[in-house]
């Protein structure tokens, strides 16, 4: 049955979180009713789980409650013991190259990242051993810790596929698996399994979803057949009623593209293929969700598709990685390591730092105003010999 999943985490899940990250916990799991309930000898005050010299170790910022607030997720950032932020690796001020942290237990590649309401990043599905099969499993990573662990898996392996991060909690996972086609799942509850939502009105992968400003899902092109045809049809899912609707078509078929919801609230459709097993594209088109229009916007340098993308809080947009058109004679296409970055203020493009490692198929978040580069695959001029990535890289613009 074409069918949709939803995740809910479990309260254990995230206490054992919380007791690696040294008392530094998420949004959700600082309220108590006695000072049993708080971890590390913490007191419990007026419902919160204090810390010592009086720091709970509750949001020191929150989420802006929308998309493109301090993290395009909507996740919240956490303050830990002494003041420190739960942000492994993120430096006092803006890095001037990527820098690696904590590998996945998993090696992925067509999967899935999101930063859940509960500051928690979930690495989701994907293929794993050099694409020789796809899975189900989800790693959870707390920044604070620098460590991944286990998180409840989907009800079916699912790759080309399309996640996204509700204000409602929830994490959405949309298209294409062996199973139910969309499910949910609720983090920072005590619910432990994804669950079936009302199936996506037309059945696809190679797509993009992002959260728009309106708190509606918005899912975005795709394929029927793996590196098939692009569609033009967007998709925009409600959470509160379980409801799907259409929201009018891309100017251009796309499929194997990125979409995020920018700061200024329009969602931006970036890169991608039109024709089956076409040329990757570097143009950009932007939605406003109260006109229900497309409009164009200026194109990228470098074509791309299986690549990523990510906003920060000043607006701009990262795009990374993917697969580009070569010029050199003896490829048609490459993998790329390379950034670029797009201002809506200028309407214009430049260079950013590249990752330390070529990645397509790989997913990107932000938490903290730190950009994750997870996993992906190292491609190789044979297609036989691509190299599933279990790495994760960090840029704090």
């Amino acid at each position: 049955m074409n069918r949709l999943t939803v995740l809910a985490t479990a309260g254990f899940f995230l206490l054992l979180l919380g007791a690696a990250a040294g008392g530094c916990v998420g949004a959700g799991s600082t309220s108590c009713a006695v000072d049993g309930d708080c971890l590390d000898g913490r007191s419990c005050v007026e419902g919160v789980c204090g810390g010592p010299g009086g720091n709970a170790g509750v949001p020191d910022g929150g989420s802006s409650g929308r998309p493109g607030g301090p993290d395009s997720s909507g996740g919240a950032s956490t303050a830990c013991e002494g003041g420190a932020r739960c942000d492994a690796g993120a430096e006092a001020g803006p890095q001037s190259s990527w820098k690696e942290v904590a590998s996945m237990a998993v090696d992925r590649s067509a999967f899935a990242a999101v930063t859940g309401a509960d500051g928690l990043i979930y690495a989701i599905g994907g293929y794993t051993k050099t694409r020789i099969s796809s899975t189900e499993q989800v790693e959870a990573y707390p920044p604070g810790t620098d460590k991944w662990f286990a998180a409840p898996p989907m009800s079916a392996a699912r790759w080309h596929f399309a996640a996204a991060s509700s204000q409602n909690g929830k994490l959405y996972a949309f298209g294409l698996p062996s199973g139910p086609d969309s499910e949910s799942f609720a983090v920072a509850t005590s619910a432990t399994a994804w669950t079936p939502i009302k199936e996506l009105p037309a059945r696809r992968g190679d797509i993009a979803a992002t959260t728009g400003p309106d708190g509606r899902i918005y899912v975005i092109g795709g394929s029927v057949d793996s590196f098939g045809a692009a569609m033009a049809r967007v998709d925009v899912y409600t959470p509160g009623t379980n409801t799907w609707a259409a929201a009018a078509s891309l100017q251009t078929p796309r499929a194997g593209l990125a979409a995020v919801t920018g700061r200024d609230g329009r969602i931006y459709a970036i890169g991608g293929w039109t024709t089956a097993r076409g040329t990757p594209l570097t143009t950009v088109e932007a939605y406003d969700p109260g006109a229900d229009t497309w409009t164009t916007v200026a194109s990228m340098t470098i074509p791309r598709h299986f690549h990523a993308a990510a906003v920060v809080e000043d607006g701009r947009i990262f795009v990374l990685g993917g697969v580009a058109r070569d010029t050199n004679k003896d490829r048609s296409y490459h993998g790329e390591s390379s950034v670029e970055i797009y201002t809506p203020s200028r309407n214009a493009w430049e260079p950013g730092p590249p990752m330390t490692t070529f990645r397509s198929k790989l997913a990107a978040t932000i938490v903290n105003g730190t950009i994750f580069a997870i996993g992906g695959e190292r491609p190789n001029w044979s297609d036989t010999n691509q190299e599933n990535l279990r790495t994760v890289e960090t840029l704090r613009p």
